[in-house]
């Protein structure tokens, strides 16, 4: 198997070990997938399976970025206070609901609420 497979396998291993049955759905995806991870250097090069390996939860985001040398990072936190104040440009997306953009924020109503307009994704 491929070293860049079993890497992403350990540090999922480390960062989720108290959750074997995803750890052990990992290691079935990746060693099913391991032929095609090398017939493709690109996705080491991307770190595409550690990106595709971060779980999604209702508490927890994830963000990807590039950094300097053009690496793809994935940071995650826990969500500890789910009333984040969104602003126009923020992006939600809610599991089950879809994708929705918060383009502007207008002002108060007659009856006192804020108005927006929203993006939705279809």
């Amino acid at each position: 198997m491929n070293a860049y497979v079993e890497s992403v396998i350990e540090t999922v291993k480390r960062k989720h070990g108290n959750e074997p049955e995803f750890v052990q759905t990992v290691e079935e995806v990746l060693t099913s997938i391991a032929p095609m991870v090398d017939k493709h250097p690109e996705y080491e090069k991307a770190d595409l399976l550690n990106r595709i390996v971060e779980p999604e939860r209702m508490i927890t985001f994830r963000v990807s970025w590039v950094d300097d040398s053009g690496k793809v990072q994935v940071n995650w936190r826990e969500c500890v206070k789910p009333d984040k104040l969104l602003s126009a440009g923020d992006t939600v997306s809610a599991r089950g609901f879809g994708k929705f953009e918060l383009s502007e924020v207008g002002g108060v109503t007659k009856k006192g609420r804020t108005s927006i307009v929203l993006r939705v994704y279809i």
